[in-house]
């Protein structure tokens, strides 16, 4: 695989640096020396990295270059400082730049950029303003990825389209995509499409006027008008019924919506940010996603990446986890080498948040050191899940067969209590009691409330 690599406005010194230090490797590498000369450089030819030279100067041109200058989303940038303030390294970083460095420390910066942009590289897990987006973690190459692709989006107006598995951190990318928006001081509002009932989605979105059914005591403003001047979140797009898609792309299309029973017309202007556990192209050759919606919808698609993709960014997910149960507790416990060991080897299907009651559990069942065996695994040993069935084993108590079949109807509707209870056969108080009394974080198996990954 050849890398290009493209250098703008570096030194001679710094230029002669970085082709002796990739001589022996496969990069090709074009130097520029304007903002002009890159345009045209990457207009006619794609580029894999960047590397600019930036002074306190030219810190605001490079900005705005880079923020404007829509075809470089899916490079490496690095930027080479010298005299420019933290503000501005914080501001580059904002708006996608990977690795900024003073000059001085040229060399370990690129040998740290050069091991980003190679195949298969990884970072260093360590936790910095490069490795880490709001409470999104990750030093793999894969989520500084993301991260540069949420960084470079969250200034702009387009509609994200989040695609990634149940527990990866799509409320978590949501969350960051507003706080680095131009709407971050207004409200942001998520909404779970697969948990609400398919009767009263519509009023919910939109809102109702007191009167306009049976039960509508007093007028109820909706999702879109609690978002006025904010961001809308809507996770598992896919869940929502064909016939409101299509009331939502008029919303999208034209800004505008009515109450449900109101004649008065509404106008929105609320950021919006949709999420889907499922393929895009599978939910569209099904039926559960319209074609118009989701080209409206994924103006900007990101995917967030399963955490068994994700390296080594596992142990530092757990050790995050860790931390966080050890100051809720007030204790110092942590992790043997042979525990962490454990916790790489593992796939995760259920990515962050199923590691995060993992640890959730150790934490509790663990004296000082957390060991391999206080890890969980996915089920008990006498109950095992084999498709859409699970085996209980003779000798097996009423109760624990019970909190496994209650764990894999959650797992199987990705966290959705309404529709695990209506499966069940119970009300949705009943799943939350037994939820509460087996003692684990409920909102932890709730789509959106990831807590960091």
């Amino acid at each position: 695989m050849s890398n290009q690599i493209l250098l703008a406005n570096l030194s001679s010194e710094l230029a002669n640096e970085v082709i002796s230090a990739v001589e022996d490797q496969s990069f090709k590498i074009t130097m520029v020396h304007s903002f002009v000369e890159a345009s045209g450089t990457l207009a006619s030819h794609p580029h894999d990295a960047l590397i600019m030279a930036v002074t306190n100067d030219s810190a605001a041109e490079a900005m705005a270059w880079l923020t404007s200058y829509s075809p470089a989303n899916d490079m490496y940038l690095m930027w080479s400082c010298s005299g420019v303030t933290a503000g501005q390294r914080q501001e580059a970083l904002d708006i996608g730049v990977d690795v900024c460095v003073d000059e001085s420390e040229f060399s370990a910066g690129f040998e740290r950029f050069v091991a980003e942009i190679s195949e298969g590289g990884e970072v260093a897990a360590t936790v910095d303003s490069e490795t880490r987006l709001g409470d999104m973690y990750g030093a793999s190459a894969a989520m500084r990825k993301v991260f540069r692709l949420l960084r470079r989006v969250a200034p702009t107006n387009a509609a994200v389209l989040l695609i990634g598995e149940s527990g990866t951190g799509k409320e978590l990318a949501a969350s960051a995509v507003h706080s680095q928006s131009g709407v971050k001081d207004g409200e942001y509002v998520a909404v779970n499409c697969g948990a609400i009932p398919g009767e009263l989605m519509e009023s919910e979105l939109f809102g109702h006027r007191k009167g306009s059914f049976t039960g509508a005591d007093r007028d109820h403003a909706g999702f879109f008008e609690r978002a006025q001047g904010g961001t809308l979140f809507l996770d598992e797009i896919t869940e929502m019924s064909a016939e409101l898609q299509v009331k939502l792309l008029r919303v999208l299309e034209t800004g505008s919506y009515r109450r449900v029973g109101d004649t008065k017309v509404k106008q929105s202007n609320a950021r919006i940010i949709a999420a889907t556990n499922r393929d895009p192209q599978e939910a569209l050759e099904a039926g559960e996603l319209r074609e118009d919606i989701y080209y409206r919808l994924a103006q900007f698609p990101v995917r967030i990446p399963a955490l068994r993709n994700r390296g080594q960014d596992v142990l530092l997910l757990a050790e995050r986890f860790l931390a966080d149960f050890n100051q809720k507790s007030g204790e110092n416990k942590s992790f043997t080498e042979s525990a962490l060991d454990s916790i790489l080897v593992r796939d995760w299907p259920g990515n962050a948040r199923e590691l995060r009651n993992a640890v959730q559990q150790a934490h509790i069942m663990a004296g000082a050191l957390i060991k391999p065996e206080h890890i969980p695994e996915s089920l008990s040993p006498s109950v095992a899940e084999t498709g859409d069935y699970l085996k209980v084993g003779v000798g097996s108590s009423l109760e624990d067969a019970e909190r496994e079949l209650i764990f894999a109807t959650l797992e199987r509707f990705e966290g959705n209590r309404q529709k695990t209870a209506e499966t069940l056969g119970v009300s949705v108080k009943t799943v939350y009691n037994k939820l509460k009394q087996y003692d684990i974080d409920h909102e932890a198996l709730t789509p959106g409330n990831e807590s960091a990954a």
